[in-house]
């Protein structure tokens, strides 16, 4: 039975000789590619050569160029939009406490009095504007009362106030906002910052108006110190205030 059994397991090995030799071959294949693989892949981590990375700093510094530049210049166009904006949108509180009567808080206006109405002063090459109410005693006495000084952005001036009859008003104009009246008028607001316009004769009738008087809009122009930059702010005798790139 040994014999038998003995017998069988050599024509057994003899049979799969050839094939087992087969598979000691291709792993032989196998780990003789792995090691040119290993060795390969070592050889590609060594690293960068310098003219690679002076290539990739380049490129790196000459986008963060690009970027910065990309964004000051649009951080600059930001600074004259935000100003205009908040030039238009003080005009349009200026008109609305004109048609709604207000008489300031704590009664800065004394019920005794009148009021003659809002306006906003603007001057050409200054960094701020000032807004505030007209009290009337009586028409030979008026006076300003909540008066308030509004600083443009940092680097943002008025660059010019133009309308239909002049390219450029050089003085300070005050627009005039007047209770129960539909339509603005525009002053000559030569006086200091701050102090009474003079909006009023003795009689009631209006003056220190801009000669020669605006027939169309009054445009405020607002700009970066370079003027370059460019944004307006337009304010109708109807009434109508906009703003607008030129």
């Amino acid at each position: 039975m040994t014999d038998k059994l003995t017998i069988r397991f050599f024509r057994l090995t003899i049979e799969l000789m050839p094939f087992l030799d087969v598979n000691r071959r291709s792993l032989i294949a196998y780990r003789r590619a792995g090691f040119k693989k290993t060795v390969n892949c070592r050889l590609w981590r060594q690293g960068f050569t310098l003219i690679e990375l002076m290539i990739v700093i380049s490129l790196f510094g000459i986008a963060a160029s690009l970027i910065t530049a990309s964004y000051l210049n649009f951080e600059k166009n930001q600074r004259v939009q935000n100003a205009a904006d908040k030039l238009k949108a003080d005009l349009r509180l200026v008109q609305n406490k004109a048609t709604s009567g207000d008489k300031g808080p704590g009664g800065l206006c004394p019920s005794t009095s009148s009021l003659g109405g809002w306006y906003l002063r603007v001057e050409r090459n200054q960094s701020l504007y000032s807004f505030g109410g007209v009290c009337l005693a009586s028409f030979s006495s008026e006076s300003t009362f909540s008066v308030e000084v509004v600083n443009l952005p940092e680097g943002v001036k008025v660059n010019t106030i133009s309308y239909t009859g002049t390219s450029s008003q050089s003085s300070p104009v005050a627009i005039f906002f007047r209770p129960l009246a539909n339509d603005i008028k525009f002053h000559n607001a030569s006086s200091a910052l701050g102090a009474p316009v003079d909006f009023f004769e003795t009689n009631g009738a209006l003056r220190n108006l801009l000669s020669p008087a605006p027939t169309s809009a009054v445009t405020i122009q607002l700009s970066d110190l370079g003027g370059t930059r460019l944004n307006n702010v337009v304010v109708d005798p109807s009434g109508e205030v906009k703003s607008f790139k030129p």
